[in-house]
């Protein structure tokens, strides 16, 4: 299977505009001229004919930077940060379709980035003392 990243100029729960911008062009090296045509551009498609797990893994690497994105296969959204145009506000999980695994999590639980390295979901409640961590492996 082939799948495309889609960036969405949104700004993840929790961050600010100007520090994602700031970390996108330091991450990439981008021009302000490669920064306007890529918020201008009608198609937001930044790489196509990946493997399911190196989008998920720009994924995770645009999330960090601060920005929403989406994993496409032929044109059809199976993974989103984004829930119905709207940006997650309750729990943390994100919306996955098809077959791409996928958590929601109750409101007073907030993604990790740090738990541990082989994960693709790490969530949790510091406070309850509760955490999920998913590590995928092959069948």
């Amino acid at each position: 299977m082939s799948f495309s990243l889609v960036f969405m100029p949104v700004v993840r729960p929790g961050g600010d505009v100007v520090s994602a911008i700031a970390a996108l062009q330091k991450r990439f090296e981008l021009t302000p001229a490669q920064l306007n045509t890529l918020f201008r551009s009608s198609s937001k498609t930044i790489k196509r004919g990946l493997s399911e797990e190196r989008a998920k893994s720009l994924m995770r690497l645009f999330w960090g930077l601060g920005w929403h994105t989406e994993i496409q296969e032929r044109g059809e959204t199976v993974f989103s940060t984004l829930r119905s145009g709207k940006e997650i506000t309750s729990g943390c999980g994100p919306v996955v379709h098809k077959q791409l695994e996928s958590l929601e999590f109750p409101q007073g639980w907030s993604r990790f980035e740090s738990l541990n390295p082989k994960a693709t979901i790490q969530a949790g409640n510091e406070q309850g003392q509760a955490f999920c961590i998913v590590i995928p492996q092959k069948k």
